[in-house]
């Protein structure tokens, strides 16, 4: 490397033409460095200095060799002015194309007055290092007291097949007001040369991550913009998403879902039947006969929101009037991901079969029940508390079961050792009354 260097510097000076200046008592003018890197199609400052304060403004003309210009750089602010009083003029180089076959070299025309330094040609590099290309996975999302957002990064050279030797640190920048209330974990905190909170690009990965919790002041509908820190990140340029709103919440159940809600249907059950028929269970013993079955959400005084089932309907083999309260999720969708504490992104794949109502990706919040029969059966009782997904989408209430005991139907599908949670979720539509 060393070697290379000398042989730059040495073509540098023949390359660049250099105005002649008597070495006798006259101050000295020559650039900061003799060696500047630059990002592709990023900008670099280069500074040049005389050897004491100008007496008066000071214009000293940058020369080029080797790249050329407009199609492998572009410099702003030459000639560079040095103020009176002052010892330092900044120009700027910006890295349209250039490679290391053809850096761009840079010389001084020595101006009246002043002799050149020992640092009279420097050379700018393009820097190694991969341009990468950043877009937040989600551009709005709702935060339920905790969040984990995903920042997809790709390379400009490498594409989709980006693959990095080391992790990267990912500079982020808050704004808005309830930022104040925004709390990120010790893994997204300032370390060392990050003055603030970040996202980690593992090495090898293609996915950046950060979480972040929320603590009390805020109200609800609050929002917090979230984008990354080119000034401090400067391999990054922004992609489709280069940054994302967040809208806070507190961990409640939403006034939303109060009210009485009855029972739609359960999406794709077409498919469900399918699928159990050919693990030759008997279909007609899913509960899945609901047919005026109706749920009714109150809240007391004191914020209790309560759940009162009716008699109608297989549902009733499960729920039981119970208190209803946000809870950490279980029993994920295979390709489920908690995004905070009570909530999840989800796909089932029964939702988005459906042929009238098509469900993609969507938010998932858990509740706990304090009470429901856990043996899901008209025939045996056994209550304690279980976990199920409430969730309004389209104005109309999604329910997915996540957690109960072994039921007297679907013997071949059931697996003790995991609950399959599209196949014994049902996951059903409720409309409003």
């Amino acid at each position: 490397m060393f070697r290379r260097f000398l042989t730059f510097v040495a073509a540098a000076a023949a390359a660049v033409t250099i105005s002649s200046c008597e070495k006798d008592d006259k101050p000295t003018v020559e650039f900061e460095k003799s060696l500047y890197t630059v990002y592709a199609k990023r900008s670099v400052d280069v500074n040049v200095v005389i050897s004491e304060p100008a007496t008066e403004n000071v214009t000293v003309q940058i020369t080029t060799a080797g790249a050329t210009a407009g199609t492998d750089f572009e410099i702003t602010g030459n000639p560079v002015t040095i103020k009176a009083g002052e010892t330092t003029g900044t120009f700027s180089v910006k890295n349209l194309n250039l490679t290391d076959a053809s850096p761009l070299n840079l010389g001084i025309e020595c101006p009246s007055g002043y002799s050149l330094g020992t640092k009279f040609v420097t050379i700018v590099t393009p820097d190694p290092e991969e341009t990468l290309v950043y877009s937040f996975q989600s551009a709005k999302a709702d935060v339920l007291g905790s969040y984990v957002a995903n920042i997809n990064v790709t390379g400009v050279t490498s594409g989709d097949k980006l693959s990095l030797g080391d992790d990267v640190i990912i500079p982020l920048k808050i704004t808005g007001d309830a930022s104040q209330y925004v709390v990120f974990d010790s893994e997204t905190k300032a370390v060392d040369k990050t003055p603030g909170p970040h996202a980690v690009l593992k090495a090898g990965k293609s996915t950046a991550t950060f979480k972040f919790s929320l603590k009390d002041g805020f109200k609800d509908g609050d929002k917090i913009g979230m984008t990354v820190d080119t000034d401090e990140a400067v391999r990054f340029i922004p992609g489709d998403n280069e940054s994302a709103e967040y809208t806070l919440y507190s961990v409640k159940v939403p006034d939303a879902i109060l009210g009485t809600w009855t029972f739609s249907k359960v999406f794709a059950k077409d498919e469900v039947d399918y699928f159990f028929e050919e693990m030759e269970d008997a279909p007609e013993l899913l509960p899945l006969k609901n047919e005026g079955f109706t749920l009714t959400f109150s809240k007391d005084d004191s914020g209790v929101v309560t759940v009162t089932p009716n008699d109608k309907g297989d549902f009733a083999n499960y729920f039981r009037e119970a208190t209803v309260t946000p809870t950490e999720p279980k029993n994920l969708i295979a390709k489920g991901t908690i995004i905070g504490k009570n909530t999840a992104t989800e796909s089932n794949m029964f939702m988005e079969a459906d042929e009238d109502d098509s469900y993609g990706t969507h938010t998932n919040m858990y509740y706990k029940l304090s009470a429901a029969n856990r043996a899901f059966s008209k025939d045996k009782e056994v209550i304690g508390e279980s976990v199920i997904v409430f969730t309004i989408l389209d104005g109309k209430l999604v329910t997915e079961f996540r957690d109960y005991d072994k039921p007297p139907f679907g013997e071949n599908w059931w697996d003790d050792s995991a609950f399959s949670s599209e196949m014994f979720g049902f996951a059903s539509l409720f409309v409003k009354q």
